[in-house]
């Protein structure tokens, strides 16, 4: 039996494996790719590479492109080889409640569903940071015995998903309730040992920062920027709809299941405890962030594989009523039915869009070729390039670096000269950068040109690149959503 479960585990990891690597990568994931490539080459995350993302995602990528070069695949293939280990701590969740069908359908069923949970869900810091807490939560009980070491341990884990998901520190406390009869009396030897771990990754690389001294521009751009300039200024009272309609639209099924099923769960502890504190972390994640964005809930996605999966197994197993076949037996089999019929559903779309790609995704990786290639043969590897809007993609993979420090243009847009404090500045150096390191290439996405009175703002970065274009560019290839300008110089 376990020599079949393990085939067909593999049969499925890799069909799923070969489905994730053709979804072309989101912009966030080669923007990522783009930073961690250039630094390796020289180029300082932060102080060379503006972004409000925390190091632990330019970690990943950085290890990705090590381990596979500089492919379109490359941040989709790394993100798959880190969900192994995820699904190794999902089962051992499962079995640590005594819920072995339920161990063994996880790994089964969960690398389908989150490669099918769209481009722009799976592999993004919500989803892979919630799977270093179920690695963190699983650790945490691996021994009774030694619960101060394993809290410890958790906490490293628990540390590195903050690099990802900084909101997601708020787990902590829940991971402390959940289990604190097992640490009681010491609680507080405990809560240290967890709060010890925890601040290791954060503080190691605090301490690489303040030594390449890119500290201050991490915290200017990850911390600083994030609350005077990102973050929306519009009241969250908004989101509670905004919450409604993205579980509906992205994860409707999944989210009926898990949260029906999660009631059964109450008699497991600490487990059940655990489940409802990573979605109320999702939770608070999503209303401190005050966007919207239906990705900031996709850590919501594995901790309700886990309800649903653990809640049939609880009703089997421990159901009464199923042996004397009372109505009541009839909801572990609704939600069995549903979560394989959403599954199905899932799989026949991806084979559907494996076989035959959509052909706006055809047509666009026919232009990243034609523009990575005239790239390549019209410049040398010491020319600069300059990337404007989305297409972090054909950035990466031209292996050319940045003119200038702004790589984050959608969020470098949001600037203008009477931007407060040191953020107004940034549009002259801007300007200093590109004019020092005059770009070969300039990359225009035609879909970023703002309307309104945006569009008449004469002191925004939008309007320095213009100007820089004026400075001797032609075009150079022309598509429906992007211009390939070319220095005549």
């Amino acid at each position: 039996m376990k020599i079949l479960v393990f085939v067909v585990f593999a049969l499925v990891d890799l069909a799923s494996g070969a489905y994730y690597l053709s979804i072309p990568p989101s912009p966030d994931q080669s923007l990522y790719d783009y930073i961690a490539w250039q630094g390796m080459h020289g180029v300082a995350w932060y102080s060379g590479s503006f972004d409000v993302t925390w190091p632990g995602n330019l970690i990943i990528a950085d290890i990705g492109i090590r381990l596979f070069g500089v492919q379109n695949w490359t941040a989709r293939a790394t993100d798959y080889l880190l969900l192994q280990p995820a699904l190794l701590a999902m089962h051992w969740f499962l079995r640590s409640a005594g819920l072995s069908g339920a161990a063994i359908a996880a790994v089964l069923v969960y690398p389908i569903i989150y490669v099918t949970s769209g481009s722009w869900m799976a592999g993004h810091r919500d989803i892979v940071a919630m799977h270093l807490l179920i690695a963190s939560a699983m650790v945490a009980i691996s021994s009774k015995e030694h619960i101060n070491r394993s809290l410890f341990f958790a906490g490293l884990i628990l540390g590195y998903s903050v690099l990802l998901r900084p909101t997601y520190l708020a787990f902590g406390p829940f991971l402390l309730i959940a289990l604190r009869t097992a640490i009681s009396p010491n609680f507080f030897i405990g809560s240290l040992s967890l709060g010890i771990g925890t601040v290791v990754f954060p503080l190691a690389l605090a301490v690489a920062g303040l030594l390449t001294g890119t500290l201050t521009a991490w915290f200017q751009d990850g911390v600083g920027f994030v609350l005077e300039i990102y973050l929306a200024s519009q009241p969250r009272v908004r989101l509670f709809g905004q919450l409604l309609i993205n579980l509906k639209e992205q994860f409707l099924w999944l989210s009926a299941t898990g949260i029906l099923a999660l009631p059964v769960w109450w008699r497991q502890q600490p487990q059940a405890m655990m489940l409802i504190g990573m979605i109320l972390t999702v939770t608070i994640s999503f209303f401190v962030q005050n966007q919207g964005f239906a990705y900031h809930l996709g850590g919501l996605i594995p901790i309700f594989v886990l309800s649903s999966l653990g809640g049939i197994n609880l009703m089997i197993r421990d159901g009464e009523h199923l042996r004397r076949l009372s109505p009541i037996a009839i909801i572990p089999v609704v939600l069995a039915a549903v979560t394989v019929f959403g599954l199905e559903r899932r799989v026949q779309h991806a084979i559907v869009a494996f076989v035959h790609r959509p052909d706006q995704q055809v047509k666009r990786e026919r232009e990243v070729t034609e523009i990575v290639s005239t790239i390549d043969r019209e410049s040398s590897t010491s020319d600069r390039i300059f990337q404007w809007g989305w297409n972090y993609d054909i950035a990466f993979r031209s292996q050319r670096l940045s003119a200038s420090r702004f790589t984050d243009t959608p969020l470098f847009s949001h600037l203008n000269k009477q931007s407060c404090c040191v953020y107004g500045t940034w549009i002259d150096e801007f300007h200093n950068e590109l004019t020092k390191n005059k770009p070969k290439f300039i990359l225009f996405d035609l879909t970023t040109l703002p309307s309104g009175d945006s569009a008449e703002d004469q002191n925004s970065p939008l309007t320095v690149l213009t100007r820089i274009l004026s400075t001797g560019y032609e075009k150079r290839l022309n598509f429906d959503d992007k211009v390939l300008y070319q220095s005549s110089r």
